[in-house]
């Protein structure tokens, strides 16, 4: 549990270059109260940006320094976790991160992104989006759990009950899976090989003296026919690379939708902007009679030449707001689409790998049915052949071992993949804290 006990800053938003201070362990509660722009969400903002480098609220990092001064903003924390003692102190104009435990500034020889993540990993076990929705919440910004995006949800409920190791945990077995099962199919192959080979030793065997010569041609009959399958998968490899080479052709427009996406949504909100003084503008015209400023009045016809000015105004920039949102339109459904050619790409891409790794185990086939031949021809007694049936009966005992080796395996990854499951392990810890929460 974060136990805070001090927060001080300067040159924060509105705050002067003298430290604002709030003690909060001076007794169990502490409620701040104030009116509006006193500087309560300041407290807010200060405590976000100490300990994650950004404000509460949805402000850029260079929004937050005192306009007037423009530097020397600095936040410091002091906070407790069990017996623990913290101090995060940051600032910007200098850039300024110290982390200190009791008295002791914590090493810094790595980046400050790592020193960011083992702040929020190790020490806050926290993330920015987390400690926004259960530890502080704010008006502003604050957006109902059951509103939040799945994968928001997931990972908020994660952060609080520390469970996110099994995520990561499952996208490594996953990986592992994979690869098992390449494995597998590797596996098989050679064993139909060697059972295919040692078929053929025990026909040389009873027929070595009689008709080696046929033997060696219906070798030569399969290399031939392994040697048309490889053509014809690579025929495919072949036909499938084409249409990856085609289907990239298509897309190579996304960055320029990317671009221009970007544009738009950028101009839209200027545009808004413009429109939202346009039409404040003309409200103040219409509701006020004398200048704010030297205090004389409008007579009639300025007013309505300034009104009728900013409705034209607002008339053009609303006609500009619907082509623009339309030109959004446009580059997000061009971007969906190119995802949607993306995908299908990765697609041809595993299966072109699968092809390829079928062509290499025909052309190992080949291999050792061209060592099988040379044998044949070189043999001249029983015993070599026999020899030769020995050992690859011991091989093949191997590879049944290995086989039933990554049969259990399987089994094993199996078991983990239930466990790791949304309706796993994950589940059972989750259901033992929402009578908590709740």
């Amino acid at each position: 549990m974060i136990h805070f006990k001090k927060v001080r800053w300067k040159n924060l938003l509105s705050s002067g270059n003298n430290f604002t201070t709030i003690e909060l362990d001076r007794s169990s509660t502490t409620l701040i109260v104030g009116e509006n722009g006193a500087g309560k969400s300041t407290l807010l903002d200060a405590l976000c940006y100490g300990l994650y480098g950004k404000g509460f609220r949805n402000l850029k990092k260079e929004l937050l320094v005192n306009s007037i001064n423009g530097k020397e903003m600095l936040v410091e924390i002091e906070f407790s976790i069990g017996k623990k003692n913290y101090k995060v102190i940051r600032g910007t104009r200098p850039n300024r991160f110290e982390l200190y435990l009791g008295k002791v500034m914590l090493n810094q020889d790595a980046t400050v992104r790592d020193y960011q993540d083992h702040l929020e990993k190790n020490i806050l076990k926290m993330s920015h989006r987390s400690f926004t929705q259960v530890a502080i919440l704010g008006s502003a910004n604050f957006t109902p759990f059951m509103q939040l995006k799945a994968s928001e949800r997931r990972k908020l409920v994660e952060d609080l009950l520390d469970i996110s190791i099994f995520s990561t945990m499952r996208d490594l077995l996953r990986k592992k899976i994979s690869a098992h099962k390449l494995d597998i199919k590797e596996n098989n192959h050679e064993i139909e090989i060697l059972e295919e080979r040692i078929s053929g030793l025990n026909e040389q065997i009873n027929a070595l003296q009689k008709n080696r010569d046929k033997q060696i041609l219906k070798y030569e009959s399969t290399v031939k026919e392994t040697e048309t399958n490889i053509q014809s998968l690579m025929e495919k490899i072949d036909e499938k690379t084409k249409d990856v080479v085609e289907k990239k052709s298509t897309i190579s427009d996304i960055d320029p939708q990317k671009d221009r996406l970007q544009q738009a949504t950028e101009l839209e909100r200027k545009l808004n902007e413009n429109y939202k003084k346009a039409i404040k503008d003309i409200t103040f015209y219409e509701e006020n009679d004398d200048c704010p400023t030297c205090k004389q009045g409008l007579d009639e016809e300025h007013k309505k030449k300034h009104i009728e000015e900013r409705q034209e105004k607002a008339d053009e920039l609303k006609t500009a707001m619907g082509q623009i949102a339309e030109t959004i339109k446009e580059s997000s459904d061009r971007l969906q689409e190119i995802r949607l050619v993306q995908d299908e790409i990765e697609e041809l891409q595993r299966e072109i790998g699968l092809t390829q790794t079928e062509v290499t185990s025909n052309q190992k086939y080949i291999t050792k049915l061209q060592d099988q031949i040379s044998e044949l021809r070189q043999a001249q007694i029983d015993n070599s052949a026999s020899t030769r049936l020995a050992d690859s009966e011991d091989d093949l005992d191997i590879l049944h071992a290995k086989k039933q080796e990554l049969t259990d395996r399987e089994h094993y990854y199996g078991i983990a993949q239930m466990l790791l499951q949304d309706a796993g392990v994950k589940q059972r810890i989750i259901k033992q804290y929402v009578p908590v929460m709740n």
